[in-house]
């Protein structure tokens, strides 16, 4: 088992790599057709300020849930095959769907920071506000796909995430540029196409699973059912990934944070863009060894910790 785990883990690289490749060449390819056709102001407001709110959302409200349902155990159910996958998968479902009370609670403090406090410059963009709830609201639908994304990437699945990204950016994109160009929604133009993505990965998602993983039904992804619990031990690594992902969110956002209350739209523009081409070797490389790393090392813990137990048990009876 832990060699399936390890060559899996090599064959995710490639996977990711691909994905981040996709990802990273439409995303430029939309700025360099966009940039022309707005005005800066809206171009910087949604390079840096609706990435940051749709960072600040994601992360806060699904990342320590993310980390803590890769740590599923193996075993100790008592059964084998088919079984023992349907329980990992409600497991990881129950744990995943917690994301959605956390958002509940960050969203409205996220959308106040933006709105409340938006500069004279901010507010003299048509729709500013009305975006950023938009662009919030997308965000929780993303968020409804993660019991999906869980299940996927706790069986290392990783071609589906390959396609179903992929198919979702591609749409995120055609989505901006016909309602940022044809329909001239300015900012708004982006906070839809948000929506459309997190659309995209639900149906995407939900249709690679029940038709390539033996085993899958809609029905398990129903949340709370009666009999189900969420684990407590799963709970506590929830807590303890949380509080780390609060942390690193400070690190990994503070510039844009930084520019978003002392820098002025255009500036934001400006940086976004040079940013993005500066960080494109470390997100084609090193973003997908990490989680690919990750997986696979929680998932080797997680069997190592039930083989333990197992082998606890079966002396224990003896």
């Amino acid at each position: 088992m832990e060699r399936d785990i390890v060559q899996r883990a090599v064959a995710g690289v490639k996977y990711l790599v691909g994905l981040q490749l996709v990802s990273r060449v439409l995303t430029f390819v939309l700025n360099v057709l966009i940039v022309r056709h707005v005005d800066k102001e809206v171009f910087g407001a949604y390079s840096v300020q609706q990435q940051l709110l749709l960072s600040l959302v994601l992360f806060l409200s699904r990342e320590g849930l993310r980390r803590a349902c890769q740590r599923v155990g193996e075993a100790g159910t008592g059964v084998e095959g088919a079984e023992r996958r349907r329980h990992a998968t409600e497991q990881i479902v129950q744990l995943a769907w917690l994301c959605i009370p956390c958002s509940v609670v960050i969203v409205p403090v996220v959308c106040g920071m933006f709105t409340l406090r938006a500069s004279p410059e901010e507010a003299r963009i048509p729709g500013y506000a009305a975006s950023m709830y938009i662009c919030a609201a997308g965000a929780v639908v993303e968020l409804l796909s993660e019991p999906l994304y869980c299940v996927s990437q706790y069986f290392q699945l990783y071609r589906a995430r390959m396609l179903v990204e992929a198919a979702a950016v591609l749409l995120r994109c055609a989505a901006s540029y016909v309602l940022a160009i044809h329909f001239q929604l300015g900012l708004l133009a982006f906070a839809w196409a948000q929506v459309v993505y997190g659309a995209t990965l639900i149906v995407g998602y939900t249709v690679y699973l029940t038709f390539s993983f033996p085993g899958f039904s809609v029905s398990v992804l129903v949340p709370f059912q009666a009999g189900r619990r969420v684990d407590g031990r799963l709970l506590r690594f929830a807590l303890a990934y949380t509080w780390q992902s609060l942390q690193k969110v400070v690190l990994t956002e503070g510039d844009k944070i930084v520019l978003w209350r002392i820098e002025s739209l255009v500036s934001q523009g400006v940086y976004s863009v040079v940013f993005n081409l500066g960080s494109l070797a470390a997100r084609f490389v090193f973003q997908p060894v990490e989680e690919v790393c990750f997986t696979a090392f929680a998932r080797l813990a997680g069997a190592a910790a039930a083989g333990a137990y197992c082998c606890f048990r079966f002396r224990f009876n003896s």
